[in-house]
Formats: structure tokens, sequence, C-alpha cells
């Protein structure tokens, strides 16, 4: 029984610690124009400010798989290019970031995950199945850092997926 326990703390340890980045600006660099933010999990490339407006980058220039859900963190994200400057840690998150499926809907022959972290940021990922093999697709303008966090992302974009197939046949 002890040894259980010990298991079940060490998972809960393991969960939180993957879990302990906050949605939180480390680093952003300009080039040409373009704009990279470091969130350290993670990193988004390719931002452009055009006249003044934050352009996210498109998908096969066609669609928007990034998307900033918050007012406050898209007018931090913009105040980065207006100064030209490293704008490293800014705006206020939580201490843990929050990263919870929206939705898992089908759209083709693929289906599309919606991932937010931090109630700030919305980001799709793509889902195709081929003989029992699931896999989970990052949009390419999306980049992980941290391999934890990306195995514990796709994994649960997976399972996800597979108790709405279980529950419905396919998913929605």
């Amino acid at each position: 029984m002890g040894y259980l326990k010990f298991l079940r703390c060490a998972f809960l340890l393991l969960f939180l610690a993957v879990n302990s980045h906050a949605l939180n600006i480390e680093n952003f660099t300009l080039t040409d124009g373009m704009g990279k933010f470091d969130f350290g999990k993670f990193e988004i490339l390719n931002l452009e400010l055009v006249n003044g407006v934050l352009e996210m980058p498109l998908e096969r220039d066609e669609y928007k798989n990034i998307t900033v859900l918050d007012k406050n963190f898209l007018s931090v994200l913009s105040s980065c290019f207006k100064d030209n400057k490293s704008c490293e840690n800014t705006g206020k998150t939580n201490k843990e970031i929050k990263t919870e499926i929206l939705d898992i809907r089908q759209a083709g022959k693929i289906f599309l995950a919606e991932i937010s972290f931090d109630s700030r940021l919305l980001v799709t990922f793509t889902v195709t199945e081929n003989k029992g093999v699931v896999r989970v697709r990052r949009p390419s303008d999306f980049k992980f850092k941290d391999s934890r966090f990306e195995r514990y992302l796709k994994n649960l974009i997976r399972q996800s997926y597979k108790d709405i197939k279980n529950e419905s046949g396919k998913p929605k």
C-alpha cells in the first residue's frame, strides 16, 4: 500500500513539474519585421505587426492555427513590436500554465484539437489516425522547446481523441 501511495505522489509531482510553467514571454526577437516569442516551453514564430495590428501566421497561407484570446495579452505582444526591443517576462500570469482542450472536431479527413494556454492563447493541432496509430501535429509556426511538455500535451490530445472516439464511435 505504501508503494502505491509513493507512485501516486511521484506521478502528481511529475505532473505539476511539467505544468508549472506560466505563459510568460521569456524572450522576444525581431528579424526583418517578423517576431518570435519564446514562452519557455514553446515558441511562436513569424508574427508581424501590420498597421498597428498583430498578424498571426497562416498555415499553408490559408488559415490561422494560433489565436490570441485575451485582449490584454494581445496588447502586451503588440507592444514588443512597437518598442522594437526585448520584452522579457512581461504581463501578469498564473503561477502554472493552464492547458486545456477546448474542442476536437472533424474537418474533412483530419481532426482539429484546439488547445488553450492560460486562456490567453489558442493553438490548433491536427490529429490523424492510420491503422490505429494516432498522430498529433503542431502548427508549423509553433515549436516545442521542452520535450516533456511536448509529450505531455500530445498524450493529452491523443487520450482526449480516443475518449471521444470511444464515446461516439468517432470524434465529433
